[in-house]
């Protein structure tokens, strides 16, 4: 973590979109540039920028794939299931992989891929972590936050002021990525759904719920309501899903206490503001019915059984309710 802090401290006052060094590959995106113009455009060339992430990270493919979902943890179950779809997609997709490095210390989605990434090194040179500068610093020195020493490819967002946040790198992700893993999820993460299932001719995705504990399944899952509007026939069926689903269900809050009613007003209209852009973009409910979804089901065993389950890339076969369909 010190060699990259360096090298993007180093690099704020000369402006190189990349550098190499430490065993590093540090790519810089001024956040300014992530923001849409008076035309609703983004300033940056993604095709360009997909195709330099290829050659630099010396891939088959310049095609991304974005891991996202959860910042808590998920159950002991859910976070080895996480890790049983992810190796399986892993194993097939051939270009970057990206994700948001920093994880709660317990797990949470960036956790599941940090942990795969620990364990399988082999994979490191197409892993590219996305950083938002300075708080994905400060959330690994003030807050307790984990990342994994094995990344070694980075997208930095940085804007003069040093005040970028969590959340700021969406529009980079989403835009890079027509393929997409998304385990649990909240608010932000049915953004990135929607996003990614407009921004993209072909997306490919697929969401997993049923992770978290059965306390936790109260909250609002982005892949439990993509699961749901899945199955809908017609625009105003989805319309009748989305709306009871955010009756049933309460806004996801990472911080695990009930939000204020200012906020979940706030997540009630990121919510309704995707789903919108949504059903009024092209083959809205085509592309919704192509997402694949799964869902985590705990196996019937005794106590002594469950915590006896095979390794990592044995255990899917004992607790998948639907068959796995890879990306």
């Amino acid at each position: 973590m010190n060699k990259l802090n360096a090298i993007i401290n180093s690099n704020l006052e000369f402006r190189k979109i990349l550098i190499q060094r430490d065993g590093l590959n540090v790519f810089f995106i001024e956040k300014e540039k992530l923001e849409t113009n008076e035309k609703g455009e983004i300033q940056i060339d993604f095709l360009s920028l997909r195709k330099e992430l290829q050659e630099i990270l010396v891939l088959p493919s310049g095609t991304c794939f974005q891991v996202i979902g959860d910042s808590n943890p998920f159950s002991k179950l859910g976070h080895r299931y996480a890790g049983t779809v992810l190796q399986t997609l892993m194993q097939k997709h051939q270009g970057p992989v990206l994700y948001g490095f920093t994880s709660n210390k317990d797990g949470g989605a960036n956790g599941v891929v940090g942990e795969w990434l620990e364990n399988n090194p082999e994979y490191s040179n197409k892993v590219v972590a996305n950083i938002v500068y300075p708080e994905s610093i400060i959330a690994i020195q003030d807050w307790e936050c984990t990342y994994s020493e094995a990344v070694k490819n980075y997208l930095v967002v940085f804007d003069d002021q040093k005040d970028c946040h969590f959340g700021d790198d969406v529009a980079l992700s989403d835009n890079l990525a027509k393929k997409l893993l998304c385990l649990e999820g909240g608010v932000i993460s049915f953004c990135q759904i929607v996003n990614t299932l407009i921004y993209h001719d072909d997306p490919e995705i697929t969401v997993i719920h049923g992770l978290r504990d059965k306390k936790n399944r109260s909250w609002f899952s982005a892949a439990e309501l993509i699961s749901k509007l899945k199955k809908a026939n017609s625009i105003e069926d989805s319309i009748k899903i989305k709306n009871a689903y955010l009756n049933d269900k309460k806004l996801y809050d990472p911080s695990g206490k009930l939000p204020s009613p200012e906020i979940i007003k706030v997540k009630e209209d990121q919510v309704n503001t995707a789903f919108q852009a949504l059903i009024a973009s092209k083959n809205s409910l085509e592309k919704l019915k192509g997402i694949t979804v799964n869902e985590c089901v705990t196996p019937k065993l005794t106590k002594s059984e469950l915590f006896q389950l095979p390794n990592l890339k044995n255990a899917g076969s004992y607790i998948l309710n639907t068959p796995l369909s890879p990306v």
